[in-house]
């Protein structure tokens, strides 16, 4: 009998006699007493073997070039620029800033689930693209009307927690609020047009990282950064031209995704032979 062929073969008949507890055990007199196996030849043992080798190969090589994409993505972008609107320009004098709604917790959501009217999607500083807190009406939170974002787009910033992380909203689908663990900054009026919000995530991602503190339940510093952060502005051309190197490499990075995930469901069918 080949062990590694057995250890692939029927990794999911040793895993029927582990418990399910967060602290498990494998119950080995019943697997000795009740488990059988069927053995095929030596050659197919080996051949069999040899196919999920390679699988474990392909998912190695697949881990690498994942790595290597998520540092590409989350790296500095150090780049000179051919044209400048803009150098040395106050972030305050370009950006504004939404705070959150103090008291919008998930039992406030809740409790106005029966309230009728439009909805706003609810977001935190911890909700990802593909999620939210819920939705929830204009109504009043202890006692102050709710604060809702009505521009086009915005940036999501993390005010606690993983302080300082960004990502892109828009309101073209959905319309947005925020609980008091996050802000979402925008674009002036008289700057609209100017600036990118999708190129200014790219470029300047650390700078938000900047005025956020160290600690593991960090807190993120709207005060600072509004007072004393400064950027560079390059043409609209230029910027646009960063987006599209920035976007061909996260479609890479979900085509590895794609591959990742369609290999590790083959290595989980059974393989049947037939002698």
């Amino acid at each position: 009998m080949n062990l590694k062929w057995l250890a692939y073969r029927y990794s999911s008949l040793f895993k029927l006699y582990s418990s399910n507890s967060d602290n498990g055990t494998w119950n080995k007199t019943g697997f000795m007493k009740n488990a059988l196996i069927d053995i095929p030849t030596e050659d197919t043992q080996l051949k069999l073997a040899n196919i999920y080798d390679q699988i474990l190969c392909y998912l190695e090589k697949l881990q690498t070039i994942k790595t290597r994409i998520n540092n590409l993505l989350s790296c500095e972008i150090i780049k000179e620029y051919n044209s400048y609107l803009y150098t040395n320009k106050p972030i305050s004098e370009m950006f504004n800033c939404m705070s959150g709604n103090s008291g919008l917790t998930e039992e406030c959501i809740y409790s106005k689930l029966q309230v009728s009217g439009k909805k706003y999607t609810v977001l935190s500083g911890a909700t990802t693209q593909e999620s939210s807190l819920g939705e929830i009406p204009m109504c009043i939170i202890n006692g102050k009307k709710l604060k809702v974002f009505e521009q086009d787009e915005g940036i999501l910033v993390t005010r606690k927690g993983k302080a300082g992380e960004i990502r892109y909203i828009n309101n073209i689908k959905k319309n947005h609020t925020i609980n008091d663990d996050a802000y979402i900054i925008y674009v002036k009026d008289s700057y609209k047009g100017l600036i990118n919000l999708k190129w200014f995530i790219i470029q300047y991602k650390k700078l938000f990282k900047e005025y956020a503190s160290s600690s593991d339940n960090g807190t993120w510093n709207k005060t600072g950064f509004f007072n004393y952060a400064v950027i560079d502005i390059p043409t609209h051309n230029e910027q646009i031209e960063l987006i599209k190197k920035y976007e061909e490499v996260e479609q890479l990075q979900s085509k590895i995704l794609r591959i990742e995930y369609e290999i590790k469901e083959l290595a989980k069918r059974e393989i049947f032979y037939d002698d």
